[in-house]
């Protein structure tokens, strides 16, 4: 039993060293969707002391800023603050340390919950990859604080409960809902007898937020309702495939929707009224399908608070619930590590030396561009809001810069640099682009 509990120790060591390679290290993958639309705040908040960002898409020089009302921010706050140099480096930094903290936290919990140590290690593994397919999105940083409110509801601390639900309202108001749900049926008694030290924790530390943010909170609220045309419209148009895309084949997390489906039946086998979440489940997850990270962002907190269930063998159903849980999850951490790390890996053997490049391209070449590649304000300070050069349109840039990953030429016609960004391995391609920071260089069109 001590070589075994050893073994597995010294296996998420060398899993953790390999990530801080990649992420710290080598700055992989380079931050890619909605990621970058979050980081736009964090980077102009450090660089700038301005609490702004752009519209959704918008990587024009001269794209308008908004005020930052229409979405959580305190993850993206917390990343400035602690991203001292303001670097790329730094939020990937912040990020790992995050990771970090979820697991230890998580093991505390599981410890004195499961005996098997292997299915202690699936479990760690599987939320931190739960964190890693989310990058930078607020709900990375919200797995970390409902892992926390588990602990703080086992340890009886009242007070720092109602911090972190204060905590949760500024970073992603949807997720504090569900929590707030689930924590109702999950914890109903705790809550009933510390009411008042959750509420005074809450309440400070909502205050303290409140007073931190530096719009009001009518702003916010009205912000949160002027953007939830997301769900209220739904996905229209190719829901099977847009399904299939985020709930099944999911990339980096295959199949991860299974083993929801089967960690939600064993909470309901546990509490009958947890039924009552499944229409606001669908409405925020399966109905509008690329909203995926809802459920994946809440999914830890259902899996750790209900893991005593998971491990009973009372009965047929729960032994077969078990058993298919722990082959889902298996698939989803083999599979989702398999692509991460031989993508990213073979992207810093491969094409290791982009980033450099791409720098001295955009730095050299600033006026002359127009769309800027989607990470382009995060390795060029000359990319920034108080820069008003940036802002002119009196030279008539000839150029448009995209990100390589994960995006086909955007400009096959105009292409100046064309280059292949897959991933070959004895002339088999492997992947269709690296996670690098190569760009697309094209004329502007007219």
């Amino acid at each position: 039993m001590i070589f075994k509990t050893a073994f597995l120790k010294n296996i998420l060591l060398l899993f953790f060293f390999v990530l801080f390679l990649i992420q710290v290290i080598f700055l992989m993958p380079s931050p890619y969707g909605d990621s970058v639309w979050f980081l736009k705040l964090s980077f102009n908040i450090c660089r700038d002391n301005l609490f702004v960002g752009t519209r959704t898409g918008e990587e024009l020089r001269y794209s308008e800023n908004i005020n930052w009302v229409n979405h959580g921010w305190l993850y993206q706050y917390l990343i400035a603050k602690f991203n001292y140099f303001c670097s790329l480096r730094g939020i990937f930094l912040f990020n790992f340390i995050i990771l970090i903290f979820t697991s230890l936290v998580s093991f505390k919990i599981l410890n004195k919950k499961e005996n098997n140590q292997a299915l202690t290690l699936l479990v760690i593994l599987f939320i931190s990859l739960l964190q890693i397919s989310l990058q930078f999105r607020p709900e990375f940083f919200t797995i970390f604080i409902s892992i926390l409110l588990i602990f703080a509801y086992e340890k009886n601390y009242s007070f720092i409960t109602g911090c972190l639900f204060a905590v949760l309202f500024y970073c992603q108001p949807t997720i504090f809902c569900f929590l707030g749900l689930f924590s109702l049926l999950f914890y109903f008694k705790k809550i009933f007898k510390n009411f008042i030290k959750i509420s005074l924790g809450f309440f400070i530390f909502f205050i303290l937020l409140t007073y931190i943010y530096p719009y009001s909170l009518s702003d916010y609220l009205i912000g949160l309702t002027n953007n939830s045309g997301t769900w209220v419209n739904g996905t229209k148009s190719n829901w099977l495939n847009d399904f299939y895309t985020y709930y099944i084949k999911s990339n980096f997390t295959p199949l991860w929707f299974f083993s929801f489906v089967i960690i939600l039946i064993t909470s309901i086998h546990k509490n009958y009224f947890v039924l009552l979440s499944l229409p606001f489940l669908y409405f925020f997850g399966p109905r509008t399908a690329m909203s995926n990270y809802v459920l994946i962002g809440i999914m830890p907190f259902l899996l750790i608070s209900q893991y005593n269930l998971i491990v009973e063998k009372n009965s047929l159903f729960l032994l077969i619930k078990k058993k298919l849980f722990i082959f889902f999850l298996i698939s989803t951490v083999f599979v989702g590590y398999g692509q991460y790390f031989s993508r990213n890996i073979l992207s810093i053997y491969f094409f290791h030396n982009e980033l450099a490049k791409t720098k001295n391209f955009i730095n050299g070449n600033l006026n002359e561009i127009r769309h800027i590649p989607t990470f382009g304000f995060m390795i060029s300070e000359k990319i920034k809001l108080n820069n008003q050069e940036i802002k002119t349109y009196n030279m008539k840039p000839s150029l448009d810069l995209f990100s390589v990953n994960g995006l086909i030429n955007p400009c096959p016609s105009s292409n100046l640099n064309f280059i292949d960004p897959a991933i070959y391995i004895y002339n088999r391609k492997i992947f269709n682009s690296n996670a690098g920071y190569g760009i697309w260089i094209c004329k502007v069109s007219n």
